[in-house]
């Protein structure tokens, strides 16, 4: 086992607990926005909320699922270069969209007004308000999982593929990274 396995491993995990808070508070929004207005007809409910959810079950299924096929066999499909960095980039950017689509809402709703002042207006309007930026928070820390452990698997990849005439592509990703490892040793 080498250092770009473990953080492959760290960063999966990471991802998948932070997409996991993301759809909790995601839903707790839903329930107080369910309570904020509950007196009126119909249901609000918020783009970002429904995002945020969407982006935070995909992102915790194909992580777990990535992980238990590493675990279950010896070179799955999921570990391979060519499988890894299309997916997570596509990740990457739903996670940064995410995260921009809940600061818009946010500003839109909200404006310029403190949270601490609505709650003159009602509690529940300042815990809505309180948990919008946590959420972006998370959601761009995910952003940014995705994004360098890409920028990493793809220098990796560059480096192996420098050193060896065979297709990196292919290779299971800790071929890659212990391919790629040696080289900078030597």
């Amino acid at each position: 086992m080498n250092f770009f396995w473990l953080y492959r491993v760290l960063t999966l995990v990471s991802a998948c607990a932070l997409s996991i808070a993301v759809i909790v508070l995601c839903a707790q929004t839903t329930i107080d926005l369910d309570k904020l207005f509950e007196g009126f007809p119909g249901h609000l409910s918020l783009p970002y909320v429904s995002l945020g959810i969407a982006v935070g079950c995909i992102t915790a299924f194909t992580t777990i699922v990535t992980l238990g096929l590493d675990l279950c066999c010896e070179k799955p499909f999921t570990s391979l270069p060519a499988f890894e960095l299309p997916w997570f980039c596509v990740l990457w950017i739903l996670w940064v969209v995410a995260g921009a689509l809940t600061l818009l809402q946010n500003s839109q709703i909200f404006g310029e007004t403190e949270c601490i002042t609505l709650s003159i207006i009602s509690p529940l309007g300042k815990d809505f308000c309180d948990k919008n930026h946590p959420t972006a928070i998370i959601e761009f820390v995910n952003f940014a999982l995705f994004f360098v452990y890409c920028i990493s698997l793809l220098v990796r990849a560059f480096v192996a593929s420098g050193q060896k005439f065979t297709a990196v592509m292919a290779l299971n990703i800790l071929d890659v990274a212990t391919t790629a490892a040696s080289n900078f040793v030597q």
